[in-house]
């Protein structure tokens, strides 16, 4: 009686952008909630793929590829992302930047590690960042950088996931209440 009862529903599970994903749509059976799980876990493994770091034929791969030495035109939805980064590093005071490519490996090898890396090694990695390096031509929907930075849209992929889940949750399965894990 005091135990949390489970409300009825469709539960599917994932692993995308190297975390567990969860969907669940309440009140529905496996034949009415598999689509409706299918369609949101497949428009995220999309995102993850088309704008992944380590995919070598990403979106963003392409571009830290070439855009140090050349513009870069992009597809629409990655100049959109593009200038959303560029928002939140000018809003955050540079706190929130696409460009933490170089501290990625010396944060996960700490991690493994459990020891803290050295600063100098920390000191590089930044000396190779910067947002500000960035530039984007909106009429030619191109993206080129000033210095040899990278970038990494992992800090902004999951965020837009679960805007693009409620999108398409919109336009597909307005009936059924869904939670997104």
């Amino acid at each position: 009686a005091c135990g949390r009862k489970e409300e009825p529903g469709y539960t599917q599970s994932g692993f995308i952008m190297n975390v567990p994903a969860q969907v669940k749509v309440y009140g529905a059976s496996e034949a009415e909630g598999k689509p409706v799980a299918d369609a949101v876990l497949g428009e995220w493994k999309r995102i993850s793929d088309e704008f992944s770091f380590s995919e070598p034929y990403s979106q963003t791969s392409l571009v830290n590829k070439r855009a140090y030495t050349d513009w870069v035109k992009v597809e629409p939805e990655m100049f959109y992302l593009l200038q959303l980064s560029l928002d939140y590093y000018r809003l955050t005071g540079g706190a929130f930047d696409v460009t933490f490519a170089p501290l990625w490996p010396i944060w996960k090898e700490a991690a493994s590690s459990r020891k803290m890396p050295a600063k100098e090694e920390i000191a590089r990695a930044l000396s190779t960042m910067g947002s500000g390096h960035i530039q984007l031509d909106q009429a030619r929907r191109a993206v080129r950088f000033t210095k040899p930075v990278q970038i990494n849209m992992g800090g902004i992929m999951r965020a837009y996931c679960f805007v693009r889940a409620a999108r398409l949750l919109k336009r597909t399965a307005p009936a059924w209440p869904v939670e997104l894990r």
